[in-house]
């Protein structure tokens, strides 16, 4: 068996190209990434809603993430969700302008709206998933969560008839799968996306200096 060198030069280069074009975009997931959490960390300080949910549900009882972000059709949008009383999710929105060269939050664009979702039933999948049945779907704008604020959470001041007992069988298990990604997701996705890319590299550090003896 004979082998044409022409096309083993060919197929050196697509490989190496194939390398570097699989480096530079998954190094330019994890640069958006850490650019998102950045962003997310300066809206946590700056931002008031998102500190008045932590104060009402325990800062490590929410998740805050940007939906749309990086998006050149959509704008941004702040969300901080959390879930309280074993049955309710609460989900915070604020449309907010980002510096992406700065990685830093400019501010809310617009009013705020939050949502308050009730679980009335979770049913386990065969494959682990779990699924929530949702009754009841409550909108406040920006004006009735400062009523509600002010109050203290006195859900009856916004006309809500949130349930204090009457946790849902099998809504922690829901909230642990909904967190899982965001919380999980430097562990699951960044981390090995920058082996990856590791790897990748010094392969192809390894192939480069081969082929520079055989010269």
């Amino acid at each position: 068996m004979t082998c044409n060198p022409i096309v083993k030069m060919k197929t050196i280069c697509l490989i190496a190209l194939l390398v570097v074009a699989m480096n530079v975009q998954a190094a330019a997931i994890l640069e958006e990434l850490e650019c998102h959490d950045k962003v997310v960390r300066h809206g946590v300080e700056t931002l008031i809603l998102p500190k008045e949910v932590e104060s009402f549900f325990g800062a490590t009882n929410v998740d805050h993430f940007i939906s749309n972000f990086g998006s050149k059709t959509h704008a941004p949008m702040w969300n901080s969700v959390t879930h309280f009383a074993g049955r309710y999710e609460l989900s915070l929105q604020v449309p907010i302008a980002i510096d992406y060269d700065r990685c830093r939050l400019i501010g809310a664009t617009n009013s705020a709206m939050v949502q308050i979702n009730e679980v009335t039933k979770v049913e386990l999948s065969k494959s682990g998933i779990a699924e929530a049945r949702m009754k009841g779907q409550w909108r406040l704008n920006e004006n009735e969560w400062k009523w509600l604020v002010e109050s203290k959470c006195d859900w009856s001041v916004v006309k809500i008839p949130i349930l204090t007992n009457a946790p849902v069988k099998g809504f922690d298990e829901y909230v642990r799968q909904g967190r899982e990604p965001i919380r999980n997701r430097q562990e699951v996705f960044d981390k090995p996306i920058r082996q990856t890319i590791e790897r990748l590299r010094k392969q192809q550090g390894n192939a480069d200096q081969k082929d520079g003896k055989k010269k």
